[in-house]
């Protein structure tokens, strides 16, 4: 069996009542995606592949340096109408710079996570975000 391992944060539990089964949702970066289909394949409705979950580390990003400050430097970002010009520029996120909420979706689109609160518990994320933010600031 080929290694599939893909490391991500379980951000959801859902009850599917209809079908009486329960739905985990774990995220990941989204440049992970072509990493995870390649190990995983695309869903197929009439095909179910089972696979396993693992706990694979329980410490926090610590919150007080690194993360906080993160925080703090992707909501300045977020109203700036030249980052999201270099957005659309560099991750090609095809958003209206102009528009603080698009701009806030892709950042987390681009960091898989659903509020830039996720970066204290998600270390991928936050390494993914200061990379960026490297980036914006060099360019």
């Amino acid at each position: 069996m080929k290694e599939a391992v893909i490391t991500g944060t379980y951000s959801d539990f859902k009850i599917i009542k209809t079908r009486k089964v329960a739905q985990m949702v774990v995220e990941f970066p989204i440049e992970q995606g072509d990493q995870f289909i390649s190990k995983f394949g695309l869903p197929k409705p009439h095909e179910e592949k089972w696979v396993a979950v693992a706990w694979v580390r329980s410490e926090a990003v610590e919150t007080t340096g690194r993360a906080s400050k993160a925080i703090q430097q992707a909501g300045i970002l977020c109203k700036d109408v030249s980052f999201g010009v270099w957005l659309n520029e560099t991750k090609g996120m095809g958003l209206n710079p102009k528009q603080e909420t698009e701009i806030q979706d892709a950042v987390r689109a681009i960091l898989g996570v659903s509020s830039r609160a996720d970066m204290r518990t998600n270390e991928q994320a936050l390494e993914t975000w200061e990379k960026m933010y490297s980036e914006y600031q060099n360019c």
